[in-house]
């Protein structure tokens, strides 16, 4: 629930995990703001590899995805609703500011994947080499999400299928 985390100036390098989030997982209405930080090399074997946003709220500000990667979706984020049973599932909110994303892979979305009525806005950022194996080089928004995305480039982002630099589906 109500639970929120600031972290600046930071670094994360190398981390991992079996589930989703290979850096952080947010879930359950908890609010994490990143701001002048990287997460480099991070990964998981769900979703997310470097943050997984599941019910919850995440800002990233003038941060770096460097390397990260999913075998799922969201390379570097992921961001998907909370189902509880039987209460209304939690919807997410992801916002990206200045940040870049390089050289993230996933299945889709290599760099950011928003699902399950996810919102996300996106303004003057950066997505270079980034790579999916299957549908959004970039970014692939599905299942009712909701994102905007302004003043940002896309560079050099493939897919495997569909989307190189996004796919929405």
């Amino acid at each position: 629930g109500d639970v929120e985390m600031t972290i600046e100036h930071s670094r994360f390098s190398d981390c991992r995990s079996v589930q989703h989030g290979g850096t952080m997982c947010v879930y359950n209405g908890a609010t994490v703001s990143m701001v002048a930080s990287t997460v480099q090399r991070s990964s998981s074997q769900g979703s997310g590899g470097a943050a997984a946003v599941a019910g919850a709220h995440a800002t990233f500000t003038s941060s770096s995805f460097l390397e990260c990667s999913a075998a799922q979706a969201g390379g570097a984020v992921w961001g998907s609703e909370f189902v509880q049973f039987p209460s209304d599932s939690l919807k997410s909110t992801v916002q990206v500011v200045a940040c870049e994303f390089a050289n993230n892979s996933a299945v889709s979305g290599a760099a950011v994947a928003l699902t399950s009525s996810s919102v996300g806005d996106v303004h003057d950022s950066s997505f270079t080499g980034n790579a999916a194996s299957d549908s959004g080089g970039a970014m692939h928004a599905s299942i009712q999400a909701s994102v905007t995305i302004e003043t940002s480039n896309f560079t050099a982002n493939a897919a495997d299928d569909s989307g190189g630099a996004m796919a929405v589906t």
